[in-house]
């Protein structure tokens, strides 16, 4: 019989996403070109890539896309050139240019809500300076999962 769970989860959940969000990210410039960008998050062992322009949130790029990107490459050239295709198109030319964003006070549970209702793996949290969004953190799945299933008491819950 599954163990009831004695902690307040929705407590848990009301707390702001700067509380969880991640401050160390990969990102990648909007020039870097999409094999770079495939390597870089297989190394990585990421699906998701913030894509930043002095620091200012420019897109994301997501596995999806360098999948559409690639395929697209390999049905208009079906020959071993896919390669050095695919290191001729820039991220910029790929990436979502307008991703959703969070702010650093939203709650855990209204980002989540959005990520699942827009299936999102991922959502950079940023803070306006002039027009530019400035990346000050990211959420992925994971982040949201570990925080409403570990136990109470574990660092970071």
């Amino acid at each position: 019989m599954p163990k009831k769970r004695t902690d307040d989860g929705e407590a848990r959940l009301a707390r702001p996403i700067a509380t969880v969000m991640r401050r160390h990210w990969i990102s990648a410039p909007p020039r870097l070109s999409i094999y770079e960008a495939q390597l870089l998050m297989r190394l990585a062992g990421i699906r998701h890539l913030p894509v930043l322009f002095d620091r200012a949130l420019v897109g994301v790029l997501g596995h999806g896309d360098l999948l559409r990107a690639a395929l697209e490459q390999l049905l208009l050239h079906p020959t071993s050139l896919a390669k050095d295709l695919l290191a001729a198109v820039p991220v910029a030319d790929v990436m979502d240019r307008e991703p959703p964003t969070a702010t650093p006070g939203e709650s855990l549970v209204d980002v989540a809500r959005r990520m699942v209702d827009a299936h999102l793996g991922c959502l950079p949290v940023v803070e306006r300076s002039g027009d530019a969004l400035l990346m000050v953190g990211l959420v992925v799945e994971s982040d949201l999962l570990r925080i409403a299933y570990a136990p109470a008491g574990v660092a970071g819950n």
